[in-house]
């Protein structure tokens, strides 16, 4: 079986892929080549353009072809959800669709010191203006209308029609029998010939080319137009590998296309050549005048014009007017010709302005076609490393989005760990980089002994699994959401949100929030989900579960805790359980419990919390912290109401 079979039997087995829609999806990409050419370069974008095909059947396509399956760490709701809004903040941080596609196929598989500290080295990407151009590079290049170049094309005979037709050229032009040329037409006549047997003497071409020219020597609007429509994003590109000291061909290809602007902004029609004669014209006829009116005729001037010629002196004045009159065509029209008939008033020779319009014509479009010619050709050889080029910048809008997240979020390169999980003034990512939060230090499982000076409360406990107890609003739910993102960033690679990180290979995260409100099935369903966790996890899994209480009544929440939490201390696992009723779920069974600990009001009723939890120390919640705070921010009755109510909190003398 050769490597593509091996890769299509790869990719069928992914659900969701079934016969009809690979087929569909090998028709829609050009065969089995274009679709293993879109999976190696991980084009979700052309892949999930042919319909029926999601961006996570994209991605497990591209993870099957490369012998990789979906990621086991995010296969919990929970976590999928914590990985998914991390995706999205990835995205936001780029500009490209291309840049934003590649995030996908981040995915979590096994931690990656060495990745996440190349990719902390990207803040070395933001410099001057890449912002301002790497976001130019999503802007919709120019939208035009399909080819309709002014080009007749004239085929000497049967093969050189036959060429031409197929190569489909026929479709952008006008195409004619040599035998059928009438003379000169307002479009650009290109001769295409086999054998070269016609007189070419009476031909008004452009230019005369060979049935076996390439297409661009022909037509070459066909090269120009493809790079006029994106003519912004290679000028783009061109500026970025600028600023990136970057040798390419962009900024060559942005001067050609300038070219082609200025060559069609300063095209002279007849109107505008007549227009310039008529002002030399006038301008020597003024001249003409000023001098023969300082003229003085003696008596054999006189005479000379009675007897119908011109008297010497103005002899004179007219051949001088004449070379003016030539010197002044030749600088503002390039070409040498006179035009005129030296009398006064002075007259413009219509014969001559005519074959010098025709002349100058035919010069001008036949100049102006060959140098399209010369630029399409320069444009197609370049076009290669123009989309190398264009690749480069959507890579570079990837690892510079990357860099702007890791120095906006203040994000560190992680280290692996085993058998234990520690965190070093960390922050949820919502909160990352903001001022006045304040960061969180937490670990579980044995410390070694070289990081005790960060840890230094691992000596206390070796234990892996935890009951988190406090303040309410303390920072629990954002504790354990940040374990989550600290995880799994870790496996996607990345620097994570943390000072210093230690992070244990994982095989699954599983994340639980209950429900607020069960009603009669919906315990029996969470059981049904939760419980039977202890049969598959082990001591490569993490548990993070918040206010399992809520399930049901507090003695019969605390006791499927406890049993829950005791097998898979059994298996080896990881977990936190957020509660307010550590007590009671630990029963007699030495679960470490760790406490967030609220100190008490500011003068502005703000809840003053130490936000890392102190280990093997039980807090309380203190819900009369949060009544304190309703008392200071209310008034009238409502405030009598909670006055009241915290009064139930005050113990009697």
């Amino acid at each position: 079986m050769d490597e593509i079979d091996l890769t299509m039997e790869r990719i069928s087995s992914v659900r969701g892929i079934g016969p009809s829609k690979l087929e569909s999806l090998v028709k829609g990409l050009g065969g089995k080549e274009g679709l293993i050419a879109a999976l190696e370069r991980g084009n979700i974008g052309k892949m999930t353009a042919q319909g029926g095909v999601s961006v996570r059947m994209a991605v497990s396509m591209i993870l099957a072809s490369r012998s990789l399956g979906d990621p086991s760490l995010v296969e919990d709701a929970g976590a999928r959800h914590t990985y998914d809004g991390i995706v999205s903040m990835l995205q936001g941080s780029m500009h490209t669709r291309m840049a934003k596609e590649r995030c996908h196929l981040m995915v979590p598989t096994d931690p990656d010191p060495e990745r996440s500290r190349e990719i902390f080295g990207y803040r070395e990407l933001i410099k001057g203006d890449s912002e301002a151009l790497l976001s130019s590079l999503s802007r919709p290049g120019q939208k035009r209308s399909a080819i309709r170049p002014n080009i007749v094309i004239m085929t000497e005979d049967e093969d050189a029609y036959t060429s031409i037709r197929s190569r489909g050229l026929d479709r952008l032009c006008m195409v004619i029998d040599a035998s059928d040329y009438e003379g000169r037409t307002d479009a650009d006549l290109v001769y295409v010939y086999s054998s070269r047997n016609l007189d070419e003497t009476n031909i008004d071409a452009v230019s005369m080319v060979s049935c076996e020219a390439p297409d661009h020597e022909i037509v070459p609007d066909m090269v120009i137009d493809r790079f006029v429509q994106r003519a912004g994003l290679v000028r783009t590109v061109g500026e970025l590998e600028e600023l990136y000291s970057r040798e390419g061909a962009c900024s060559e290809a942005s001067e050609l296309l300038d070219e082609i602007v200025r060559m069609d902004a300063t095209i002279k029609g007849v109107e505008d050549v007549a227009e310039i004669i008529e002002s030399i014209r006038s301008e020597v006829e003024s001249s003409l005048k000023l001098r023969i009116g300082a003229v003085i005729l003696g008596g054999e001037d006189a005479l000379t014009m009675l007897s119908g010629e011109d008297p010497s002196t103005l002899r004179e004045i007219y051949k001088e007017h004449s070379r003016m009159a030539q010197a002044l065509v030749r600088e503002r029209l390039g070409v040498s010709s006179d035009l005129f008939v030296m009398r006064y008033p002075l007259r413009t020779d219509e014969e001559a302005l005519g074959n010098l319009l025709a002349s100058m014509s035919n010069q001008r479009r036949e100049d102006r076609f060959r140098r399209r010619v010369a630029i399409a050709g320069r444009l197609a050889s370049l076009e290669g490393s123009i989309d190398e080029g264009i690749e480069w910048a959507h890579d570079l809008d990837f690892r510079h989005g990357l860099g702007v997240l890791v120095e906006q979020l203040d994000l560190r390169p992680f280290e692996q760990a085993k058998g234990w999980l520690g965190i070093l003034n960390a922050g949820h990512l919502s909160l990352r980089g903001k001022d006045g939060v304040q960061p969180v230090d937490y670990h579980l499982g044995e410390v070694p002994c070289e990081w005790l000076d960060l840890f230094p409360t691992g000596r206390s406990t070796t234990s892996r699994i935890a009951l988190l107890t406090g303040a309410n609003s303390g920072g629990k739910t954002t504790l354990i959401e940040t374990i989550a993102q600290v995880i799994i960033m870790a496996h996607m690679g990345l620097p994570v949100p943390a000072a210093r990180a230690f992070v244990p290979a994982m095989s699954s995260i599983h994340m639980y929030r209950p429900r607020k409100h069960m009603d009669a099935g919906g315990l029996e369903s969470f059981l049904k989900e939760f419980l039977p966790l202890c049969l598959d996890i082990d001591d490569t899994s993490i548990v993070l579960a918040d206010e399992l209480e809520a399930m049901t009544e507090q003695e019969a929440a605390s006791r499927i805790i406890r049993t829950f939490l005791t097998r898979i201390e059994a298996k080896g696992a990881f977990s936190v359980v957020v509660t307010h009723m550590a007590k009671e779920v630990a029963g007699n069974h030495p679960f470490r419990i760790d406490g967030i600990e609220a100190r008490g009001l500011s003068d502005d009723h703000r809840l003053i919390v130490d936000r890392t939890p102190r280990i093997c120390h039980h807090a309380r919640s203190m819900p009369e912290l949060i009544l304190k705070r309703l008392v200071g921010m209310t008034k009238g009755r409502e405030r009598q109401l909670y006055e009241m109510v915290l009064g139930e909190f005050t113990p009697p003398r």
